[in-house]
């Protein structure tokens, strides 16, 4: 592991307990898009949530003309996208998988906002504020880099203690899951390539993010650190970590649900720049001395 200078972490699933959110938010999503849309979407949500779990590489969140982004069981929110494009295929919702987009999108902020105005301390992790505290105390500029917008967030951090959280800085809106350039042409985003071949799975983790590689350049300028100096943490493989480690970062995997044996070989490929565990101290070992 380099000589970290510098800390991203992700937010909703890394932070917080995915698994204390995913009914309420599911159903706040779900009724929030039959408002928008058709109550059709009530009635066979259950059935297209199943081919989702089925087979989550392929009914997975689909951008770009139908590029997969991440597998449908990455996280709650991709999951709901991707029944979301299952449903408005079946329904008729919008004429192609990214016109279903805002949509989505729409039915998303009003879920998350929902929550958000009810969040307690309960729905983070149970290590997650003696984390915080412990991350502090190492004087590390951190960043959290999310997809959701950084008023959601302020507002869950909100619950806990000021000294806990305002430390860090924040970038929402990051869009991990969009496939483009970034807005400014980089050297070091045209180097990248197309995708990377996770070992023994064979699926591929599509990188080229401009987007999300705007929100990392940002961080790096403002904190004057290069992307060997950094250690990106986070709890989606494809949206998190693929993009920061082919940037030369180290990332620290949080693991969620069952195991999926071909993001180990991914770390283990990195030689010592990937690394993964189930709890969020596990993420200070790989601080050093510092």
């Amino acid at each position: 592991m380099n000589d970290i200078k510098c800390v991203i972490l992700d937010f909703d699933g890394t932070l917080t307990d995915p698994n204390k959110e995913r009914a309420e938010f599911e159903t706040r999503y779900r009724d929030a898009l039959a408002g928008a849309t058709s109550p059709a979407v009530v009635e066979r949500w259950a059935a297209a949530a199943r081919k989702v779990d089925e087979d989550p590489e392929t009914n997975g969140l689909r951008v770009g003309g139908g590029q997969l982004t991440a597998p449908g069981d990455a996280d709650v929110y991709i999951r709901c996208f991707g029944i979301t494009q299952l449903l408005g295929m079946e329904l008729g919702l919008a004429p192609s998988l990214d016109a279903l987009m805002p949509l989505a999108a729409a039915a998303y902020a009003e879920a998350y906002g929902q929550m958000s105005e009810t969040w307690s301390r309960a729905m983070f992790r149970e290590e997650t504020e003696a984390f915080l505290d412990r991350l502090r105390e190492r004087g590390l500029p951190v960043w959290l880099v999310t997809n959701a917008e950084s008023s959601g967030v302020k507002r869950r951090l909100s619950v806990l203690a000021d000294e806990r959280w305002s430390f860090m800085n924040l970038r929402g809106q990051a869009q991990k899951f969009w496939l483009a350039p970034p807005r400014v042409s980089s050297a070091a985003f045209d180097a990248l390539p197309s995708e990377q071949v996770l070992p023994r799975s064979g699926r591929s983790v599509k990188l080229k993010r401009g987007p999300y590689f705007e929100a990392l350049k940002a961080v790096w300028d403002a904190a004057n650190v290069a992307p060997r100096d950094t250690l990106v943490v986070g709890d989606v493989y494809d949206l998190d970590l693929a993009l920061p480690a082919a940037l030369g970062a180290c990332v620290h995997w949080i693991e969620n649900h069952a195991t999926r044996g071909a993001y180990h070989s991914a770390l283990d490929a990195l030689e010592g720049r990937g690394s993964s565990s189930k709890s969020l101290l596990n993420v200070l070992s790989q601080l050093g001395s510092t």
